[in-house]
């Protein structure tokens, strides 16, 4: 480093800390592309029934955060598709849920 300085006037910065996802410890579990990146279909279903990958961890993914954002919210619009096909309930309701979920917890915990 030369500690020379200059100044570059710029609309906008996008940081990246890195594109390698943090997926190793799924390797031979789940289907991946060769960068590491989780397949999945439109719904962001892998192929294990009940699991969900999305955001950059993805294949296909535009690596932003707002399609990051749209990736969750549709994994977890399917994830309450999938629980209440498989353990009732409408979908959209969470009537799947503890009936006590969202009530005031009683007990040693909350004293």
């Amino acid at each position: 480093m030369t500690g020379e300085r200059s100044e570059l006037p710029v609309a906008a910065v996008f940081i990246f800390i890195g594109l390698t996802p943090n997926s190793n410890y799924l390797r031979g579990k789940l289907r991946m592309d060769e960068g590491g990146h989780i397949i999945v279909n439109e719904w962001m279903e892998t192929d294990i029934p009940g699991l969900f990958a999305a955001g950059d961890i993805r294949s296909q993914s535009a690596r932003q955060v707002v399609s990051s954002a749209g990736d969750g919210a549709t994994a977890a619009i399917r994830a309450d598709h999938y629980i209440s096909d498989h353990f009732g309930g409408k979908p959209g309701t969470g009537a799947w849920l503890p009936s006590n979920v969202g009530q005031p917890q009683t007990g040693a915990a909350n004293a």
